[in-house]
């Protein structure tokens, strides 16, 4: 089992086991509320899996996988349970034990569950565990259009297949000798008006190459850059997309040519000529970051060049909603 799958199943038991451990003692300091204990009795704590006090059925819970008689007949009984806290570990040991197709139908269900924190655990599962998971893309793009957005942002970062590692060059180490040197050449303000725009609620964009500059975007809407995409009548919480082109002057001898926006809310994933070229991801704190990609290897010089960039928000308003420049660098 994968290592961050360990360390979350580990601490959720830690938590666990210190409230229920609490919530025992407080009961049984009680002489009018003691629960009698029946630790290895395998079929009384199964039939305590069931009972109307959560003290009860999360002791019997944990003592049966203590004992290692935790098999698939008593953790489908926790699966059912009213209790979020037995299906969230009645899951996690499932992922662990249960057949692949099982595996499939358990997390199928999970991410449906009415608990947020049981549908977190599985989609925590579907990234980060390395046992065999049928269908794993199909159920996280499922997850992605979870209806708490903090869930759906964890499923829709993990079913994109694009990154690129990016420093900008003007922070690379082999560049700092020459920092005093670095001259911006020419600045180029990308048009505000002009762009295409589309939302992408399936999530299919990059599947169907929204960024190839051959795609035909005629029936894309038009927008502006510069202001969020609500100020265009645009209410929408998710993925969307932005397509121009802006042109480059005769070819310069440069170090480095700089695309910088100024924030993107929140997150952007950019496209020039057809050709990935970074991302700016860092959560919903990235929503007002300044961040540069050098897009030299992807551009032409003194023609065209087409651009299309990905945003995701996760919560109120979206969009490119500062203005976007390029920078051309000689040394």
């Amino acid at each position: 089992m994968n290592i961050k799958l360990q360390w979350k199943l580990f601490l959720m038991w830690a938590i666990l086991t210190a409230f229920t451990s609490h919530a025992i003692s407080r009961e049984e300091s009680n002489p009018e509320r003691r629960l009698p204990r029946t630790s290895f009795d395998i079929s009384q704590l199964e039939r305590e899996l069931k009972s109307e006090n959560q003290f009860k059925r999360r002791r019997a819970l944990r003592e049966l996988i203590f004992i290692g008689a935790d098999g698939e007949t008593v953790l489908a009984t926790a699966l059912d349970s009213e209790d979020s806290v037995l299906r969230r570990v009645a899951i996690l040991k499932l992922a662990e034990k249960a057949p692949p197709e099982h595996r499939y139908a358990i997390l199928k269900k999970a991410i449906s569950d009415k608990s947020d924190s049981v549908r977190r655990t599985a989609v925590d599962i579907l990234i980060y565990s390395s046992a065999e998971i049928p269908r794993r893309n199909e159920l996280l793009q499922i997850a992605s259009r979870d209806k708490n957005k903090s869930i759906a942002a964890i499923a829709i970062r993990k079913t994109f297949p694009f990154y690129k590692e990016v420093i900008p060059f003007r922070e690379r180490v082999d560049i700092m000798d020459h920092a005093e040197s670095i001259k911006i050449e020419k600045k180029i303000e990308m048009p505000r008006k002009g762009w295409k725009f589309t939302t992408d609620p399936n999530l299919v964009g990059h599947t169907k190459k929204w960024f190839a500059p051959e795609f035909n975007d005629t029936n894309w809407k038009e927008i502006e850059i510069g202001k969020h995409w609500d100020n265009f009548g645009v209410k929408y919480v998710g993925i969307a997309w932005y397509r121009n082109t802006f042109a480059l002057p005769a070819q310069i001898n440069a170090a480095a040519v700089e695309l910088i926006f100024e924030a993107v809310d929140e997150a952007a994933w950019v496209w020039v000529n057809g050709q990935y070229v970074g991302q700016h991801d860092i959560g919903s704190r990235g929503w007002d970051r300044q961040f540069v990609l050098d897009i030299i290897d992807a551009i032409k010089w003194g023609t065209e060049n087409q651009i299309t960039i990905r945003v995701f928000n996760e919560i109120g308003a979206g969009g490119i909603w500062k203005p976007v420049r390029i920078e051309i660098l000689t040394i």
